[in-house]
């Protein structure tokens, strides 16, 4: 059986042991230049390494991480009593034993649920992650960014940021609820805010609201017009290729955004390699 970490005590032995000879690579990448300006495309994986491991787990971040990710990406989702998990969907139902709504359960119930069997039996026992498990065990090995869904109390979620030391340099946030946007922005400014679109006058419209510094895209919307704005405004340019394939990955290569928004870092680390 593949889901070792059956609690956080062992995740973060385990954890340590494993990635003590690649942590030096990972503090790399957070310091590295832009693609753009000559460095390293970095890799955002959508929802862990989900074609290695089940998504959203510790073993799909540990499995990223040993691909060469740079940022593991969080799904902010809250229990009935205002614990904070990272389950992409509203509902239990797809990735875990359980079954309805998760704002509906308790976090003692939740931690009891089988995140792992759905993907396949040898990640039988996988468990369901805490927002704050996953940054006690993976801050200084990764950075983050933050797909909060609606629902989301901001004020104490901002809480949970502040205790665990978030800063701009190791976050972004992304908001599919624009009201939710604009009460995070007003009580943390300082962090980044992802917006989604294809040109400079879609970033203009989003400066309305926030000021955004990065900006996620299809790849055909990487032009040397966007790249430009992007380069004389600071933002950086994710290229959107969640289920994408490696022809795909090859033209992110040759694209050269900032950064790749994917399900399959192995794949990616192959082709990057192979330039």
């Amino acid at each position: 059986m593949k889901c070792l970490f059956v609690n956080l005590c062992l995740t973060a032995l385990v954890f340590t042991c494993s990635c003590s000879q690649r942590g030096a690579t990972a503090g790399t990448a957070q310091d590295g230049d832009s693609a753009q300006d000559g460095g390293k495309i970095e890799v955002v994986v959508h929802r862990g390494a989900n074609r290695l491991a089940p998504e959203n787990t510790f073993e799909s971040a540990f499995a990223a991480l040993e691909n060469g990710a740079d940022w593991i990406e969080l799904d902010v989702r809250m229990s009935r009593d205002s614990v904070f998990y990272n389950l992409h969907d509203d509902t239990l139902d797809r990735t875990t034993s359980g079954s309805g709504s998760i704002g509906q359960w308790y976090s003692v119930d939740i931690d009891t649920l089988d995140a792992g069997s759905w993907y396949s039996e040898e990640f039988a026992g996988c468990r369901v992650p805490t927002i704050e498990a996953m940054l006690d065990t993976l801050s200084g090995k990764a950075r983050f960014f933050f797909d909060v869904k609606r629902g989301t109390p901001i004020a104490r979620f901002k809480r949970l940021l502040d205790d665990k030391g978030i800063n701009p340099d190791n976050s972004f946030f992304w908001f599919a609820d624009t009201t939710m946007l604009k009460e995070f922005v007003a009580i943390a400014p300082e962090l980044p805010i992802k917006v989604n679109g294809s040109t400079p006058e879609d970033i203009e419209r989003w400066k309305r609201m926030c000021d955004p510094k990065f900006i996620e895209c299809s790849l055909d919307a990487i032009t040397p017009e966007l790249k430009e704005y992007c380069r004389q405004n600071g933002i950086k340019i994710m290229a959107a290729i969640q289920e994408g394939n490696e022809p795909d990955y090859l033209r992110a290569i040759e694209l050269e955004p900032d950064m790749v928004n994917l399900d399959m870092p192995e794949l990616f680390s192959k082709l990057s390699n192979r330039q």
